[in-house]
């Protein structure tokens, strides 16, 4: 096998900033740059994705929600603001609908 020299007494150029450095204090960053320690960066943690990270989709065991009340659309517009909301009269698109299922009536 070759041996190869200490560089105790050695200079190097410093790929970042060109000043002469001593060899035996050069680093070399992440990207293969041989630098002095004053230019010396370490890689920022974002230019490292994180493997295999699984987004969450779907609950494990969902409750749906049966509410009827929740599942009533009234569309339409009346000037009586104190009025019950079962007896506005229709207006526009009266429509039903529930957890998947949407019935569209055109009146």
């Amino acid at each position: 096998m070759a041996k190869y020299a200490r560089g105790k007494k050695s200079k190097a150029i410093s790929d970042i900033s060109g000043l002469r450095v001593p060899y035996t204090q050069l680093k070399t960053t992440w990207d293969g740059l041989r630098v002095s320690p004053e230019d010396f960066e370490p890689k920022q943690p974002q230019l490292t994705p994180v493997k295999n990270v699984v987004d969450a989709v779907v609950l494990k065991n969902p409750r749906y929600d049966n509410d009827p009340e929740n599942a009533e659309v009234f569309i339409g517009f009346s000037y009586d603001i104190f009025a019950p909301r079962n007896q506005l009269p229709n207006i526009g698109i009266s429509s039903t609908g529930g957890v998947g299922i949407t019935i569209v009536s055109i009146e």
